[in-house]
């Protein structure tokens, strides 16, 4: 018994001793000059010097009046001492692990926040360097920042990244659900979702939030909850002559068929003569009208007048509005492809010939036909004129006269050359040459020595 009372003792007497040192320890005495630190602690005198550091409630003297802050500056949102605010801060009883001094925070000193920059502005404490308790407001503390511009206005960082509401943003924003991040931007809280787009991006996650996850929703009369912008209900079974409801953004009908059966098959009782059926084979034929598609898609139930679609999406065979489409269809028109002639329309239909005729066409001027570069025009009556190579020809002149020239030209007749020129045939054409003598081939047609010229001249009559 005596040894339990003992332990007991010892055991109070030590948390005793514990709690005197903490207290001692966990005391402090701030300033922002140094000399300003008490001289005497619990009975000890550190006089003519200044208490700077307890060591375990021995207070520990140094001539304080030679300590200074840090030249640089440093950053602080702590508030150390109610007494100060803002700046660098010196606390007497601390001790650090550079001895002689013992209070100066290893020459740190500590940096004192000023609460208008921290409740206010939401900045940063820039305690000034050299200098005691001075400081600046910085920049936006890290939860904090600013989307109207400037954080050295009236509001500072007026931003609470992810927390703050959209309102503040202005825009159309309004307090549903919604934060700013650290860019400015709108939005959904966690676990909700814009899903009327009123801000106009397509993205349920920013705006306007309206939606909760897991929130009741109804479609069509039928209860669910949703998911997301979906409104999600209960599952039902299809029944025969009731109408199966439910919202999803799946399937509603789905499975795998791991056999060799059609994937599904609806008909009415009278298929064979109406064509009533619907049918999707295993191999993924489609038959409108047929349980047996000849092709990828199969619509009609008369075998030889459907219309067939391959798996490449050609049709194949069948009937536009009644007429023929043949063997190749193109997608842009009838393909002709396959077959040789010219290209004609007769009655609305089309159709390759090796023969064009062409019916009560008049070709004039007006609109004319090109042949190889020049314009020939014929009427309805089989004339024809035009230019070729500069040669007119008209079905108004007399005995088919031959207009030689350009505009203008009179009918076998050749302009007049300069004075002095002669007429001579130069390469099959007539052409006015300067040479001044004219040439004429002879002949002795009496061998006498005497030639003649070979050409007459006779008087032109009509």
């Amino acid at each position: 018994m005596k040894i339990f009372k003992t332990l007991i003792y010892l055991f109070t007497a030590g948390l005793s001793l514990w709690l005197f040192a903490s207290t001692a320890q966990a005391q402090s005495y701030w300033v922002s000059d140094p000399d300003t630190c008490p001289q005497t602690y619990s009975g000890q005198n550190c006089t003519p010097y200044n208490v700077c550091g307890l060591n375990g409630g021995t207070a520990q003297c140094y001539d304080t009046s030679v300590l200074v802050p840090p030249a640089g500056d440093a950053t602080s949102n702590t508030n150390y001492s109610s007494a100060f605010n803002g700046g660098y801060i010196l606390d007497c009883y601390a001790l650090d692990l550079a001895p002689d001094p013992y209070c100066n925070n290893n020459g740190a000193w500590w940096c004192d926040r000023n609460e208008t920059c921290y409740t206010t502005y939401h900045r940063n404490t820039t305690c000034t360097g050299g200098l005691a308790a001075s400081f600046t407001c910085g920049v936006c503390r890290a939860t904090y920042t600013y989307c109207d511009g400037s954080y050295e206005d009236a509001d500072g960082c007026e931003i609470n990244i992810n927390v703050s509401n959209c309102s503040l943003l202005g825009g159309g924003y309004i307090n549903l659900n919604n934060v700013v991040d650290g860019s400015c931007n709108c939005n959904c809280k966690t676990d909700f979702f814009d899903c009327n787009n009123d801000d106009g991006d397509s993205n349920i996650n920013t705006g306007n939030c309206e939606i909760a996850q897991g929130d009741p929703c109804i479609v069509d009369g039928l209860a669910g909850v949703y998911n997301g912008c979906e409104c999600v209900m209960s599952t039902q079974y299809f029944e025969t002559g009731t109408q199966a409801r439910y919202s999803t953004s799946t399937n509603l009908l789905w499975g795998t068929q791991y056999g060799t059966g059609a994937l599904a098959k609806l008909l009415s009782n009278n298929a064979s003569t109406t064509g009533g059926v619907f049918y999707i084979g295993n191999n993924g034929q489609v038959g409108i009208g047929t349980s047996a598609p000849a092709a990828m898609l199969t619509v009609g139930y008369e075998s030889g007048s459907q219309l067939l679609v391959n798996q490449s999406g050609v049709i194949t065979a069948g009937d536009w509005q009644g007429s023929p489409i043949g063997l190749a269809y193109g997608g842009l028109g009838t393909d002709f492809s396959a077959a040789n002639g010219i290209l004609f329309v007769s009655g609305g239909l089309a159709s390759a010939s090796t023969s064009l005729s062409i019916a009560y066409t008049d070709l004039s001027v007006n609109a004319p036909l090109q042949l190889a570069g020049h314009t020939l025009s014929i009427d309805t009556s089989g004339n024809w004129s035009g230019t070729i190579k500069n040669i007119d020809f008209s079905d108004t002149l007399d005995e088919n006269a031959l207009w030689i020239g350009g505009a203008g030209a009179t009918p076998g007749e050749l302009a007049a050359g300069a004075e002095g020129t002669i007429l001579k045939i130069v390469s099959g054409a007539p052409v006015w040459s300067a040479t001044g003598t004219l040439g004429l081939a002879s002949i002795d047609h009496n061998h006498d020595g005497v030639y003649e010229p070979l050409i007459s001249i006779l008087p032109l009559s009509k």
